[in-house]
């Protein structure tokens, strides 16, 4: 394991209360971006809407995911944030689909390649958090056979951008903003909670089936059998592609035509313009790629630039997001090639269990 690697160990609120003594020097950067995203979207978040729906969320997840609202409580005494401020800040990407820290992200789930199955990100976010973006490996004594590896940003809990468990299932997020949130779980506990339960593409899928959604999203899986999927993530319907072989791959809009017409008036304008765009540079080199694919070629696709909003690798132009990370599992030798800022950079570590 890298040195710099962050182990929390302990139960849900442990976990979360240790993670401010991990990089101290950090934490008035955690405040600081916390405290810019709520400024941002403050007008939306004031709402009468937005605080009903806030209310029931608390209430929804004290009784579906209380595990998580523990670390949370954990992580807002650590950091010194109230636990409602870091609460509504983990739903502003629901609330306010016009906010300028979205997430932009692009994901890919390969099922063969010459090291196995593989799921790659691209982490297209705010640059508040380059710095305190980390990799961080949990442990909790209730689960005795698994721990979880998170890309994470400091000050929030679990999978806050992607992670992968000691049975080899990885997953990861891409933002799609949506028309008319529901009261449901947030997708960073709901991706969290697939990694503590989940050992297969299978388990994740029937979990994701069971449960109620707050809408928006897509979530990339691979497991170290070959299986891999892509979930659209609407309020009570989801769009699953599975596969065997081959890819799978997702950016920042709907394919699904039931849950197009929910995608909000901004990712109908592509608020990222290069999500189709990204989405068309993986499909053209993959598609026209022999396989089993090369793990080498995925990782120079994750950073890739490009015309015509074509760039895997973002740098911040107008019309497209900045790529603060890349993070590439490889599912059957539980390892994590991470890259810290624009992955053209080739700034690579190697984390494994």
């Amino acid at each position: 394991m890298k040195s710099n690697l962050i182990i929390l160990n302990g139960d849900s609120r442990q976990r979360g209360l240790a993670q401010s003594n991990a990089r101290p020097e950090l934490n008035q950067q955690v405040q600081d971006a916390v405290k810019l995203r709520l400024e941002d979207a403050k007008d939306s978040i004031t709402s009468s809407e937005a605080k009903n729906f806030i209310d029931a969320q608390w209430k929804f997840t004290e009784k579906h995911a209380n595990d998580h609202l523990e670390e949370l409580h954990g992580l807002a005494e650590g950091y010194g944030i109230s636990p409602h401020d870091l609460f509504t800040y983990l739903h502003v990407s629901a609330i306010d689909a016009a906010s300028k820290n979205n997430d932009g992200c692009t994901i890919i789930a390969v099922s063969n390649s010459d090291s196995g199955p593989i799921l790659a990100k691209n982490r297209d976010f705010g640059t508040s958090h380059l710095k305190i973006q980390q990799v961080v490996l949990h442990r909790d004594p209730k689960y005795t056979d698994n721990e979880c590896l998170f890309v994470t940003s400091l000050g929030s809990p679990g999978a806050y951008s992607s992670g992968m468990n000691k049975y080899g299932l990885a997953v990861a997020d891409t933002h799609v903003g949506y028309s008319k949130p529901n009261v449901g779980w947030l997708r960073y506990f709901l991706m969290s909670e697939i990694l503590w339960k989940a050992k297969t593409v299978d388990d994740a899928i029937e979990i994701l089936s069971s449960v109620q959604h707050i809408g928006g999203g897509t979530l990339g899986l691979a497991d170290k059998t070959g299986n891999i999927a892509t979930i659209e993530l609407g309020q009570s319907e989801l769009a699953i592609k599975r596969a065997d072989t081959g890819y799978l791959s997702h950016t920042n809009h709907y394919i699904d035509p039931n849950l197009i017409p929910f995608q909000s008036a901004e990712t109908e304008q592509g608020y990222f313009e290069s999500s189709s765009g990204r989405m068309n540079k993986v499909h053209k080199v993959l598609s026209a790629s022999e396989q089993p694919f090369i793990a080498n070629n995925i990782i120079n696709l994750m950073a890739s630039h490009g015309e015509n909003s074509e760039s895997i690798c973002c740098h911040g132009a107008v019309g497209e997001g900045h790529t603060i990370s890349s993070a590439i599992y490889f599912c059957a030798d539980q390892k994590l090639q991470f890259c810290t800022g624009n992955p053209c950079s080739n700034k690579w570590e190697i984390y494994k269990f």
